[in-house]
């Protein structure tokens, strides 16, 4: 915490919990993912039921990790330390139930250039954010059920533009844990080298075949990028600076 503005840091922390509160209210027991009013999207049921559980749990992970709230610290809302309590109970239980092939909630397996693995990209990149909560409280079988479902991303083909980092991440989650596999090194390395031929320069990109430049240079590739070297980088620390250095240079330029 050294160098960190209480006060910017607090008001972070209460704005990440007050956008998660009223989804909460949702939060079913048992269930994998949220009623959220809404036309369904062409995606397919499974796709929208795992990215309303997914995108949530990227959000929840940034305020599971911050530091816990002080007993003075003025708020809304249930009492924090028990929020963050059902909020990683709610996660655990639903990544479960969504990664069980023979239950009902099961998300389905990775498919071709499918919305499945942009969610599945999401939901790792969020396991190692705070695997403290989200993670290590999973019994033996219960990663190694969550691992299996993450693991269907393998051999998915994707479409030529930030869909990349998806497996990247996912493909990263995998070794970590001890369910890697001897060629997903090279995958990540190939799949990084094509987002880095869409980079044109202080740090914007170009999506990929659609050739736009759009709000997914700030969401995605120095987003993504960023919390690649963050959680990965010491692997391979040139790339590791090159995005960093990227992402200084779109927010000067942004």
């Amino acid at each position: 915490m050294t160098n960190v503005d209480f006060g910017t840091y607090a008001a972070w922390r209460a704005a990440a919990r007050e956008l998660l509160q009223p989804l909460a209210a949702l939060m079913h027991p048992g269930e994998a993912g949220l009623a959220i009013a809404g036309p369904a999207s062409a995606n397919g049921a499974n796709a929208d039921r795992l990215e309303s559980f997914a995108r949530p749990m990227l959000l929840a992970a940034h305020y599971l990790q911050s530091a816990p709230e002080p007993r003075d610290e003025p708020h809304t809302g249930p009492d924090p330390a028990a929020f963050r309590v059902r909020l990683a109970t709610w996660f655990r239980e639903g990544l479960v139930a969504g990664t069980d092939p023979s239950g009902p909630h099961y998300w389905g397996p990775d498919a071709n250039y499918h919305q499945l693995h942009v969610e599945i990209g999401l939901l790792t990149i969020a396991l190692q954010i705070a695997p403290r909560d989200l993670w290590e409280p999973l019994t033996r079988p219960e990663r190694d059920q969550v691992a299996a479902w993450i693991a269907t991303i393998r051999g998915s083909g994707f479409v030529n533009n930030n869909h990349y980092f998806m497996a990247i991440h996912a493909y990263e989650f995998l070794g970590r844990h001890g369910y890697g596999r001897r060629t997903d090194r090279a995958i990540i390395d190939e799949y990084f080298s094509r987002l880095e031929l869409m980079h044109r320069g202080n740090g914007w990109f170009e999506d990929g075949i659609n050739q736009a430049f759009d709000y997914y240079n700030a969401y995605a590739f120095n987003f993504y990028g960023v919390w690649w070297a963050r959680l990965h980088g010491s692997r391979d620390p040139a790339r590791a600076t090159r995005w960093r250095e990227w992402s200084r240079q779109f927010l000067r330029d942004y």
